[in-house]
């Protein structure tokens, strides 16, 4: 029996230093990880956002395993969409299934670990089952039919059921609503691709009661089945933190109905505009040159003025409250160095087109290697807002961010002020993310100040307030610019050299799990081949790089090859409110439509395709091996994990 208990433990170490990924910890710390991981409850809210989108190469292939879930308490995958049936028939639905649903995880054929959802279940079950999962609904691209979805009863409760039946089916904790935005009409762009705009079925002060309606029936439908399962099931908002934004709804009435609110207290200012700014202020900054009216921006744009807003006017309890953090940045380009202040406040001609991300925007692993001095920036502090910028005066550029300073000011302030904690867009962000690295430096210093460890000391930076001056940068030593990895496809194979496994033989039959070496390194066989070169295909390909073989037994670590994907840059409304949370889809240079061969319908992106289906693709025929939804980049001839070739 002791060996047994022995035996048992010892796996469970195992499981921790092994699979963990970046945030393995050292056998030492093993113990007090499993402690915190086991007893973890902390006060406040520590809430990311996982975006859809995060695993393709403008992310660095930022995987579920990835995910810090040592030190969050909830996270919330990034974005299901509302799916039209009839004018009283919705169902929440998929964007893109592949990842969402069908990309492989962990071994060819464990179904648990299929697509993202799955995969982030299996990881915080391994790693924190006290962290909370939940599906985020909407977002900037997807909010087109909340309007007429709302607008009855029987579209609301629909909605609210399949609700329930996607909790119950993947093992989530709750839902989040991102209605972008009541009461306002947007037509829809191609900022991002497939953006729907945001409709007003009725009118706006329909909208009004009708989000209100919503959430009261989404929380009595999820009660419902909460007693029936043993369970709460969460149910939370994402809400604008304009005073236009937050006047067309009802917090006081809706409140009552929500686990927490997280206000989006970022994208107060932007490229959008033509003055520099800052994108998510703490307090206001008295040389702001904002406008006054309509709207007051000089002093309601900013993240204290809004929580503030929400407890006393509308008398929404301080500790439901989130305030929004963001690990990006947002920049502005062509700066006059004549007016404002070190690039601040200072006439611009528009959004910086250096580090693009999502949006237009650089996240902040990057801005934090242009604080350490990188690419000429130098880091400047606002000790009225509590928040830094960089401006590059030879470039004329300018970047407004978050650090660890203005994080460790604002976390302390939700501690002071009682509020719930925050909400982070989004994790794959944080510092470091580059193709082999991954990182959770942000996030780590919010859950300890928040009690979950010793709290770490701010940089002290000099206050700057009319003349700012250069303060210190967090740290000395700059981060490179992350680049993704291009895995070339080989066309030698050199002679095996201190590799424990034996070469790839282009005529042998491999079955998932064999290994070989080709090209200076191993690989292992993700499922049944014959015939396909190992790197071909790039991350949908038959072959698993293992690494450089060095004549030990390598442990399997994914070496994607990147794909030509690109995050769209959205196309920000023509008003001074503040710009959405972006919900892009993975796209790329659009490739030339080919000619249909035959009677047979032609590849076409963006088009659903289910297994057996064929098209035509520059003049040959191919058979679709795995169902999915064509992205570009992911064209027949080059993904032979999808596509046959008839």
């Amino acid at each position: 029996m002791k060996r047994a208990l022995f035996l048992l433990a010892a796996v469970f170490l195992l499981l921790l230093t092994g699979c963990l990924g970046p945030f393995a910890p050292s056998a030492g710390d093993v113990a007090e990880l499993s402690s915190r991981a086991a007893s973890q409850s902390l006060p406040y809210n520590i809430v990311v956002y996982f975006p859809e989108w995060g695993i393709y190469a403008g992310h660095n292939y930022y995987y579920p395993e990835h995910v810090p879930f040592e030190y969050i308490t909830h996270l919330q995958y990034s974005f299901l969409e509302i799916k039209k049936v009839s004018h009283t028939n919705f169902q929440l639905g998929i964007i893109d299934s592949w990842a969402s649903l069908e990309k492989a995880y962990g071994t060819w054929d464990q179904t648990e670990r299929k697509g993202n959802i799955r995969e982030l279940k299996y990881q915080r079950d391994l790693r924190n089952p006290n962290a909370k999962l939940l599906f985020s609904v909407g977002g900037w691209s997807r909010s087109g039919y909340f309007s007429e979805m709302a607008y009855t009863p029987e579209g609301r409760q629909s909605f609210a059921q399949s609700c329930v039946e996607f909790l119950r089916t993947y093992g989530y904790d709750g839902i989040d609503i991102d209605w972008e935005w009541p009461g306002v009409a947007r037509a829809p762009s191609n900022s991002p691709p497939g953006d729907q705009g945001n409709v007003v079925y009725g009118t706006p002060e329909e909208d009004k009661v009708n989000f209100t309606l919503l959430l009261k029936d989404l929380r009595t439908a999820l009660d419902a089945a909460g007693q029936q399962d043993g369970k709460h099931y969460i149910l939370s908002v994402a809400v604008g933190a304009g005073k236009d934004k937050i006047d067309l709804t009802e917090p006081n009435k809706y409140h009552q109905y929500l686990d927490f609110v997280s206000l989006m207290t970022y994208d107060y200012h932007g490229g959008w505009e033509k003055v520099t700014n800052h994108q998510s202020p703490l307090y206001p900054s008295p040389n702001d040159p904002s406008a006054t009216t309509p709207v007051n921006q000089r002093t309601t744009y900013n993240s204290d003025w809004a929580l503030n807003y929400f407890k006393t006017t509308y008398g929404v309890p301080a500790s439901k409250l989130n305030m929004g953090i963001p690990y990006y940045s947002r920049g502005w380009k062509g700066i006059d160095a004549n007016t404002g202040i070190n690039g601040l406040f200072a006439n611009a001609q528009g959004a910086a087109d250096t580090g693009a991300w999502d949006g237009n925007t650089a996240p902040y692993y990057q801005a934090r290697a242009w604080a350490a001095g990188a690419d000429g920036f130098v880091r400047y502090w606002d000790n009225d807002a509590k928040v830094p910028w960089l401006y590059n005066a030879a470039k004329g550029i300018m970047w407004t961010y978050e650090d660890l300073e203005s994080i460790t000011i604002k976390a302390n302030y939700v501690k002071q002020n009682g509020y719930g904690g925050f909400i982070i867009w989004d994790i794959t962000g944080d510092y470091p993310n580059t193709a082999t690295e991954k990182g959770a430096e942000l996030t780590k210093a919010i859950y300890n100040i928040f009690g979950g460890g010793s709290v770490p000391t701010p940089i002290p930076t000099p206050t700057m307030t009319t003349s700012p001056t250069p303060s210190a940068t967090p740290t000395a030593t700059p981060s490179p610019t992350p680049t993704a990895t291009v895995t070339p496809t080989p066309t030698v194979t050199p002679t095996p050299t201190g590799s424990v496994y034996p070469a790839w033989d282009a005529s042998a039959v491999y079955n998932g799990g064999d290994r070989v070496y080709y090209n200076g390194h191993n690989w292992e066989a993700k499922w049944w081949t014959q015939g396909d070169k190992p790197g071909s295909g790039g991350e949908w390909g038959v072959w698993k790089d293992l690494g450089p073989a060095d004549g030990s037994t390598p442990t399997p670590t994914p070496t994607p090859t990147a794909t030509p994907t690109a995050t769209p840059s959205p196309t920000p409304a023509a008003t001074v409110t503040p710009t959405p949370t972006v919900t892009p889809t993975p796209t790329a240079t659009v490739t030339p439509t080919p000619t249909a061969t035959g009677s047979v319908a032609e590849w076409q992106a963006g088009t659903a395709y289910v297994t057996g289906d064929v098209v035509s693709y520059q003049g040959a025929q191919y058979k679709c091996l795995q169902s999915h939804t064509a992205l570009t980049g992911w064209e027949p001839a080059t993904t032979p994990a999808l596509w046959q070739k008839l």
